[in-house]
């Protein structure tokens, strides 16, 4: 695969952002509001980085997109069934059968079934759209991706700014679909990592000075997230995400971090099961220690999941099963 020996950087940032997720589930400055929104609000490049680092190295690889969903189709059939207590609980224990399957139904297709699932569902999907669309022509692809962006950040972020109007009636609708927790969210980043592939030598010679563009990025990111807190609106979506894990990535493949290449795929692989399995490590503080978010939820779900990454990772090696999980 090309710039193979830059992947340590981007093994690297999986590693933390996979702790991001975490973070933005378990809330570890639940008690102070505006630290919180900041803090969540940062952490939230980790999904999108996600999407479009997934989207690049598939567009660069040369994978059917066959092959590409049939893997996560099984890594997501591999958590379900690991999860299948919990997806009963959450869909049928206090509700009848039908309006239960109705919901699990819909959380099948889009949205969640299990903690971290949507991102599964929605990688796949996105891939075949964009793959699908991109066979037809170039200027329609970049078109959807540019109205699921304006779906997903309005359905999310801006969601709440325009409250008793048709806008609000507009949001309310687009939310029945997920916008920005399915699909449709994932379209616009999976489009940001198919780019990256297929204009990566011309992106790389332009290194030097994109590093100046993020930071300028970066800034207005910090006012979008200050008039966002300013109106008390969603964390899950800015403006500003697009153009900064845009940059992020480029500046990623480019820079190499002197880290030995196992550790750095070892990193990458606990990254995957980390964030598949810190929803159930929550889901039992909760059940077991009656833990809510905060800090101290925030750092026995990052323990837990980092230990049972290791181990996983570690002995499928001997256990070729384990291999499944990641």
């Amino acid at each position: 695969m090309a710039h193979s020996k830059n992947l340590t950087s981007v093994d690297l940032f999986k590693f933390i952002a996979s702790l991001m997720v975490v973070a933005i589930h378990a809330h570890p400055f639940m008690s102070n509001a505006d630290v919180d929104y900041w803090f969540t609000s940062i952490c939230r490049v980790a999904v999108p980085f996600f999407f479009v680092i997934g989207s690049y190295f598939y567009f660069k690889s040369k994978k059917t997109i066959s092959s590409y969903i049939k893997r996560l189709l099984l890594l997501y059939l591999v958590w379900f069934i690991i999860e299948i207590p919990f997806i009963y609980e959450r869909f049928f224990l206090n509700t009848s059968f039908f309006k239960g399957l109705a919901y699990f139904t819909r959380g099948l297709l889009i949205n969640n079934t299990f903690y971290a699932s949507w991102y599964i569902t929605a990688s796949w999907q996105a891939t075949l759209i964009i793959y699908l669309l991109a066979k037809r022509s170039n200027i329609l692809l970049y078109t959807v991706a540019f109205f699921c962006a304006f779906l997903s950040v309005s359905n999310a972020s801006y969601a709440h700014l325009f409250d008793n109007s048709v806008w609000n009636i507009f949001t309310k609708i687009t939310s029945i679909c997920f916008a920005s927790n399915s699909f449709i969210a994932a379209i616009p980043f999976c489009v940001i990592g198919r780019y990256i592939a297929i204009n990566e030598d011309v992106l790389l010679k332009k290194v030097s000075y994109l590093r100046y563009v993020l930071l300028g990025f970066i800034v207005f990111g910090i006012y979008e997230i200050f008039v966002c807190r300013q109106y008390y609106l969603m964390t899950d979506s800015f403006l500003s995400l697009y153009p900064i894990i845009f940059l992020i990535v480029i500046l990623l493949i480019s820079y190499s971090l002197p880290i030995n290449k196992n550790v750095s795929q070892f990193l990458r692989k606990m990254s995957i099961i980390i964030y598949l399995s810190h929803g159930i490590v929550m889901r039992l503080l909760r059940l077991w220690c009656n833990m809510e978010e905060g800090v101290s939820m925030f750092l026995l779900t990052a323990l837990f999941s980092v230990l049972i990454s290791y181990l996983i990772v570690k002995l499928s090696s001997k256990f070729q099963f384990l291999k499944y999980l990641y």
